[in-house]
């Protein structure tokens, strides 16, 4: 067995051996895809296996569950049910062989390794392996402190409330404050959490006060009933009976060494959506760091979490998902009782800096990012090994660890569990047939797909009843089934997929088969900033038209479990098998890589892109929104042209009816003094003295004079007045042919058509769908 040590060979062709006590300070594992890095991880985790190491492998995307196929005779018969279509069991069995031959590891070896692993599959959220009941109380062993009880109802209570899809502080919402509060008091003599005995709690809480306030004042009554509601919803939803299903986690069990074998504890989670991830690796990371406090220090590795593809779940300051909190803090504590921690990812700067820097082993494949080796070898404090990184091949890692002499270059070993890809959900009954994977001694719902012919009896009441009226019963489906909760049918006439049904008692009733696919889409043109992240669901109803249709359905609308007394259509010859299934996903991924595209609205004027879904309304708003902002700065240049010559216009205007003013006042004066002097002349007459008339006419003339200069002033000031009101009808005139010019730019949009990539097209499930139809 002290062959399946080797983790590699050095650059000279020597065994290179990782001892496990390195991986107390835990391990990081970074590879760009093609880089190996899932081979290295595999042959890593086999070595620990054979030194009797447990380990726990959470698996988003389904690859370490390869972990599984190792063979205790590596022959066609063991490789075919797993051999890709297209190559031959005999070639691919004796090509395994070979390669684990060549690196002095016998076939003995294998068949020992495959005794002493205990593989356990376990599928939180689905019974197509082994369901964990994460309702029930914990298990643990021993007695729990006070601070490990508080820190696993915080991460249930946040888990919980991202399953709500709900973004919670746990220092300040009182929501969470309040949940914490009930599960402390309903935990008081032992570990109790439960959403039953939460929701009555959270209508009537079991205390007056919340530390000095009470209850009412931290959180209303309306609040806590529209909480209380969202917890039934979700306890009710047909999905979340799976959550309930299987036994309770216990870290204790999963690490149990007592029957001789090592327990290989795959949490395989590629089913889940992103928030039922965070709600499951919540609850389990701090179930496991609550495990590790209850252990004795250790100078051995006595265990291992392996956490595949972990990017999204420890990012960088200052995202704080629930995950985030326990990863770190097991990476700080756990390495004293013996418990390390391995990360695997394919880009470091998905990484929080901390966990860089707390990891002591790291086992680095090629990047291909400048900022990535950066990242990575800031944490390491080693910036003088980026062109190393940057040269190595496929399956060559960069190994470094503080008590080595200096930094490795391996190739990775071959590996002896066969590395086919991930194994996806609807493959995980082989496993149990062929004794790859071992239960958790519970009773669970034998998963769909997995049964044997004699199972094929009726299960319940209301089969029985439908086969005794001569009506056929459910058919054995090689994938999982679920029902539709209405009665809807299709109406060719009308073109709608389902519609509401007839009632009459003598019509035919009915469950149809239909596939229904959750497919995830991604619409991207990184040249013009432009993603769209898209899940919908769609429905192939009636098979035989062999066509997906979009159907967006909610959990509401469907159950696991059928809700009338009806007879069941038999599946066709394409349903009954899985590769047959299988093909119908991919003819829908084809579909839509087809037929699928966004459009996105451009204005190039404005150098304005529509972003994400953003509607043409939105996006012809957000134009006028930045036209309107232009001509404001128009506008203001326009008015600012135009004020200089209104000011001198203005000023002008101001000097000629200063003029007007001045000569009508100089005309008052000449027009007195012309009276004065006839009256002069005529009281001289009187008087008896002779007086010269030629005054008096002169008089005259001024005021004749100052009489024309007031006409001509007048002139002058009406001619600036008519200049002025000239010059206001062309600004008001500039202004309206700029606000038309800009209106008309403005819809000026062109749209471009943003299609999909094969990359982009994700099938998230794939199930099949019965229908209740009344013809």
């Amino acid at each position: 067995m002290k062959s399946i040590q080797i983790n590699g060979f050095t650059q000279k062709n020597e065994a290179f051996i990782i001892q496990p006590k390195r991986l107390r300070t835990h391990g990081i594992v970074v590879g760009m895809t093609g880089s190996g890095k899932t081979g290295f991880s595999v042959t890593l985790l086999e070595s620990l296996i054979a030194q009797d190491i447990p380990i726990i492998a959470i698996d988003p995307k389904g690859d370490l569950t390869n972990l599984a196929l190792v063979f205790e005779e590596m022959n066609a018969a063991n490789f075919s049910a797993w051999t890709p279509e297209g190559e031959d069991a005999t070639d691919v069995a004796q090509r395994w062989r070979t390669g684990v031959e060549e690196i002095g590891i016998s076939e003995t070896d294998v068949s020992a390794l495959r005794q002493k692993m205990n593989v356990q599959l376990f599928t939180p959220g689905r019974t197509t392996a082994t369901p964990i009941n994460l309702l029930a109380a914990p298990e643990m062993k021993g007695s729990v402190t006070a601070e490990t009880k508080t820190d696993l109802i915080r991460s249930y209570v946040s888990g919980l409330f991202t399953l709500l899809d709900r973004d919670i502080d746990p220092i300040n919402d009182p929501e969470h404050i309040l949940l914490c509060s009930i599960l402390e008091h309903l935990s008081i003599d032992e570990l109790n959490f439960s959403v039953e005995s939460l929701i009555p709690a959270v209508m009537n809480p079991p205390f007056e006060k919340i530390g000095f306030f009470p209850v009412e004042t931290v959180c209303p009554e309306k609040k806590r009933m529209a909480l209380a509601m969202a917890l039934n919803n979700l306890l009710a939803a047909p999905t979340f009976e799976a959550w309930r299903t299987g036994p309770a986690l216990s870290i204790d069990k999963l690490m149990d060494r007592s029957d001789g074998r090592v327990p290989v504890s795959i949490f395989t989670l590629a089913h889940l959506s992103e928030s039922e991830r965070h709600f499951f690796l919540s609850i389990l990371l701090s179930q496991i760091l609550a495990y590790t406090r209850t252990q004795k220090g250790s100078e051995d590795l006595e265990g291992l979490l392996f956490f595949d593809e972990v990017a999204g779940f420890l990012p960088p300051a200052p995202k704080n998902p629930v995950t985030k909190d326990p990863i770190l803090t097991l990476m700080k504590q756990s390495r004293a009782v013996g418990f390390g921690v391995v990360l695997a990812t394919q880009n470091p700067i998905d990484l929080d800096y901390k966990a860089i820097s707390n990891a002591g082993l790291w086992c680095v494949g090629r990047l291909q990012t400048k900022q990535d080796r950066s990242r990575l070898l800031d944490g390491m404090g080693r910036p003088d090994l980026d062109e190393t990184i940057q040269a190595l091949a496929p399956r060559e890692f960069l190994v470094q660890h503080p008590k080595f002499d200096g930094p490795e270059v391996i190739s990775s070993r071959h590996a002896i569990a066969y590395l086919r890809g991930p194994i996806t959900e609807q493959e995980f009954p082989k496993l149990a047939e062929q004794k790859l994977v071992s239960d958790f001694n519970i009773n669970v719902e034998t998963p769909i797909g997995q049964r044997k012919a004699a199972d094929k009896e009726p299960q319940n009441e209301a089969v029985s009843n439908a086969k005794a009226r001569g009506q056929s019963v459910k058919p054995i489906a090689p994938i999982d089934d679920i029902y539709l909760s209405q009665y809807k049918v299709y109406h060719p006439t009308s073109h709608e997929y389902f519609g509401v049904a007839p009632t009459n008692p003598a019509s035919k009733r009915i469950y149809k088969p239909a596939l229904l696919a959750e497919m995830a889409c991604r619409f991207d043109d990184t040249r013009g900033d432009y993603v769209v992240n898209e899940t919908h669901s769609y429905i192939m109803y009636p098979l035989e038209e062999d066509r997906w249709k979009r159907f967006e359905v909610n959990t509401e609308e469907t159950l696991r479990e059928a809700e009338y007394d009806w007879a069941y259509e038999d599946l066709p010859a394409s349903l009954d098998e899985q590769k047959e299934v299988a093909k119908a996903g991919k003819a829908l991924k084809a579909q839509l890589y087809a037929e699928a595209s966004k459009t996105q609205f451009i204005h190039k004027k404005m150098k304005l892109r529509s972003l994400g879904d953003e509607t043409k309304e939105v996006f012809t708003e957000r134009v006028m929104n930045a036209y309107e902002a232009c001509h404001l700065d128009k506008l203001t240049q326009l008015k600012e042209r135009f004020s200089v010559k209104h000011k001198k216009l203005k000023d002008r205007l101001d000097v000629a009816v200063d003029k007007v003013e001045t000569y009508e006042a100089d005309l008052e004066d000449r027009k007195s003094e012309r009276l004065m002097n006839v009256g002069e002349t005529i009281l001289g007459v009187f008087m008896g003295r002779r007086r010269s008339i030629s005054g008096s006419m002169r008089s005259h003339n001024r005021v004749g004079k100052a009489e024309q200069r007031i006409e001509q002033a007048e002139d002058k000031r009406d001619a600036i007045t008519e200049d002025i009101k000239a010059l206001e009808l062309e600004l008001s005139t500039a202004i309206e042919d700029l606000e038309f010019e800009m209106l008309e730019e403005a819809k000026a949009i062109e749209e471009k058509e943003i299609r999909l990539e094969k990359s982009d097209i994700e099938l998230k499930s794939l199930r099949l769908l019965w229908v209740p139809v009344s013809e």
